[in-house]
């Protein structure tokens, strides 16, 4: 599964063609409230979706669905959602567009109902009464056998007050569990912000965030979990301990919207070619999922400032010239997720990527 934003290059040229045949959904991110109603943004968005669910023709498997929300994307959603026009009005504004647009679905990324998200937004405690019925109301307006998902915080106070479990569960076909963003802006502790196993320094995990759904009573196979392509830095950091847990300020996150090439990396020649070929082979897979301005630090750093420590998070840390770099290495990562996938009888994976094609 991939979170799809849209892009000014549309997922479904014919250089991502590939993306499909290993895909089971896309979920096009994002559409917003306009009013009380679901609403695409413009007329590019429009025609990306058209393009990308196009594409069921020729891979009859894939499932599109539409999203709504994302952070900093929900801004109305507490108020709109708090009387019952506007959840009425949400529900069929939404089965409309996804018959309309030959979609599968939709996937709720309200962050976050009943607790605290972006700065400014609005929230109070009926907002998960009022998530519940909301998802009530989708199942009744949306045709049977459309998928209806939700993104989760993979943090404990989200799963313990946003939502009511016992009653959306059986309504829902997945929780898309956000599993990355676990250490992010707002902390002054380095971390991995996506990691798959807790350790004595820090609690929030994919692990940690799996096992607790399930003792409320999510079963596994409907848990699909997350895993991100990007990265956090951190500035003014102690070279110690490779700069893991540690005090720092937030710095820098690399942004989808923001294309990388090599081509940019590479300029510094003398710096490239100083560099030996592993990392050579690290820089230019991570290039295809950064942002170039992370990536043109690199060019003053000599080789073995670039060596990869793999920790016990079992993701790959950096420090570099008093900067801490968190970045996802899909080589190393990949895999160990894949056996733990398999092993707690998930369905499948979710991820934050970024496609230029």
């Amino acid at each position: 599964m991939i979170r799809r934003p849209p892009r000014s290059t549309p997922l479904y040229s014919s250089a991502a063609s590939d993306v499909y045949k290993r895909q089971d959904q896309i979920i096009y991110s994002f559409l917003h409230l306009k009013g009380n109603e679901l609403a695409i943004d413009n007329e590019a968005d429009s025609i990306s979706l058209i393009g990308i669910v196009s594409q069921k023709e020729k891979y009859p498997n894939l499932k599109v669905l539409v999203s709504l929300g994302g952070w900093g994307g929900c801004k109305t959603c507490s108020d709109i959602f708090n009387t019952k026009e506007g959840r009425v009005d949400f529900a069929k504004s939404t089965a409309r567009i996804i018959e309309e647009y030959n979609a599968d679905g939709i996937d709720l990324d309200w962050e976050y109902p009943a607790i605290p998200g972006p700065p400014g937004h609005p929230f109070r405690e009926e907002d998960k009464d009022n998530f519940t019925d909301l998802i009530k109301l989708l199942r009744e307006y949306m045709k049977p056998g459309d998928i209806l998902s939700f993104a989760a915080g993979g943090f404990k106070s989200f799963i313990d007050k946003s939502v009511d479990w016992d009653i959306v569960t059986p309504l829902i076909d997945n929780v898309n569990l956000m599993s990355y963003d676990l250490i992010g802006g707002y902390s002054k502790v380095t971390g991995h912000h996506t990691s798959l196993y807790s350790t004595e320094n820090q609690e929030r995990s994919g692990d940690y965030a799996v096992k607790y759904l399930k003792s409320k009573g999510v079963p596994a196979n409907k848990i699909v979990l997350g895993a991100a392509f990007y990265g956090r830095i951190y500035k003014d950091v102690a070279n110690i301990n490779n700069g893991l847990y540690q005090a720092a300020k937030y710095y820098y996150g690399p942004g989808w919207h923001e294309p990388s090439t090599l081509l940019e990396l590479s300029m510094d020649l003398k710096a490239w070619e100083a560099l030996d070929n592993d990392t050579q082979g690290l820089i230019d897979d991570l290039a295809k999922s950064f942002n170039m301005t992370v990536f043109s630090r690199f060019q003053a750093i000599n080789g073995p400032a670039l060596q990869r420590l793999v920790n016990e998070h079992n993701v790959p840390v950096q420090w570099l010239d008093n900067e801490w770099h968190y970045f996802f290495d899909r080589q190393g990562f990949i895999p160990k997720e894949t056996k733990f996938v398999h092993a707690i009888n998930k369905k499948f994976d979710v991820c934050w990527r970024r496609y230029y094609a």
